[in-house]
């Protein structure tokens, strides 16, 4: 809606030539900068609060020029005919920029999540590919039902993990169920690595004995341990 007003103001300006024309038309392109920012500012990325914040703040002056004047840019306010329009715009303009200067508040929040899921991206193909190896081990050591299922479930987590920690900062879903599914995941994913590799009683898990499966699970634990402790930090913060 805000970009549709702004298009609007531009189209009745742009006749005239004035100063004004050019400050809607900054306004139009910091419109449109705010619009791709957000979403991956969202995501965590630096060079998106950066452009987030400066375009906030550009279109807030911009339009307060426009409707009341600005000296330091030699602007007088623009005429009746164009403030109705211009009250409309800042209408429209206050829930953008309030929305902005939430995302722009949450910023430290925003980027160590960023980096969190993208250290789950980075290490979920060795994650998948340890995990199905492991589960063919057992296969074909002709492992008791109970470990070829504990080491399927170790696939099934790995792919859920994945797709829940981009689904938060997609937005799409519910934020704080997805986030709780993801902290019982990364929780069950470790306890069910030390069941496989060591033995459970609770589980009536016997210790894995095959060197090869014992290699992949050692792997698994490894690669496992170096993001584990910053992925449930940022989840139960």
């Amino acid at each position: 809606f805000v970009l549709v007003t702004v298009l609007l103001v531009y189209n009745r300006m742009t006749s005239t030539g004035t100063l004004q024309t050019a400050i809607v038309g900054d306004t139009l392109m910091h419109t449109q900068r705010l619009a791709k920012a957000a979403p991956n500012a969202v995501e965590g990325s630096r060079e998106a609060f950066l452009e987030l914040r400066e375009s906030r703040d550009a279109i807030a002056a911009n339009l307060d020029a426009l409707a009341n004047g600005d000296a330091a840019r030699g602007l007088s306010a623009s005429s009746s005919d164009i403030q109705p329009t211009l009250t409309t715009l800042n209408e429209r303009w206050r829930a953008s920029e309030a929305a902005a200067s939430v995302i722009v508040a949450n910023e430290k929040a925003l980027i160590a999540f960023g980096d969190v899921i993208r250290k789950i991206n980075d290490a979920s193909p060795r994650l998948q590919q340890l995990t199905e190896e492991v589960t063919a081990l057992k296969l074909q050591a002709g492992a008791p039902p109970r470990e070829i299922a504990t080491a399927a479930q170790l696939v099934t987590l790995t792919q859920r993990r994945g797709k829940s920690a981009n689904s938060l900062v997609a937005g799409n879903v519910a934020n704080a169920e997805v986030a709780l599914t993801l902290g019982r995941d990364i929780n069950q994913f470790r306890d069910l690595t030390q069941a496989l590799l060591a033995g459970s009683d609770a589980l009536r898990l016997a210790a894995t004995t095959d060197p090869e499966a014992r290699t992949r699970l050692q792997e698994l634990t490894r690669v496992y341990a170096e993001f584990q402790s910053s992925i449930a930090g940022a989840i139960s913060s």
